[in-house]
């Protein structure tokens, strides 16, 4: 029997720009179990806990755009409040880089106590005292104000 992807994950996959959550694939009907097997199938590609992207699709993106996607199901992925960052906010944002992009997605976690990094298969948290001025929302997903995200990357 050959899994396809349904009507209504491709309908999450576009309007969640390339990802979506186990949790939005239930909201629309689709069964857990379908999506394990459309990820076993090779059809869907994990890009964060309970975050998928379509194969097919990662595969024919550019570098930074593949990079974009994997940066959106990290940080949605997350279940306390993480904002993209780095590189990350940069390719979420669409602007032009140049070079190969990082390995991992990074992402930051709004905290005044924060006690290091955390790094997981998905990507990368970094703790940091981020005034909410400096929280934005791009394309539904959180992602660092402008200002804190052109700092980030003056500092590395």
């Amino acid at each position: 029997m050959r899994v396809r992807i349904p009507s209504q994950i491709l309908g999450l996959l576009t309007s969640g720009r390339g990802v979506f959550t186990a949790r939005d694939a239930e909201l629309a009907g689709v069964s857990a179990d379908r999506v394990q097997r459309m990820a076993r199938a090779g059809l869907l590609q994990r890009v964060g806990r309970g975050a998928y992207a379509a194969t097919e699709q990662l595969a024919a993106a550019s570098p930074w755009a593949a990079f974009a996607i994997r940066s959106r199901g990290f940080v949605m992925s997350r279940t306390k409040l993480a904002l993209a960052a780095d590189w990350s906010a940069v390719a979420l944002r669409g602007l032009p880089c140049i070079g190969t992009p990082p390995a991992l997605p990074i992402a930051v976690h709004p905290s005044r106590t924060g006690s290091g990094a955390q790094q997981t298969r998905y990507g990368i948290v970094r703790p940091r005292d981020l005034p909410c001025a400096h929280h934005g929302l791009y394309a539904g997903c959180p992602i660092v104000g402008a200002a804190w995200m052109v700092v980030d990357l003056a500092r590395a």
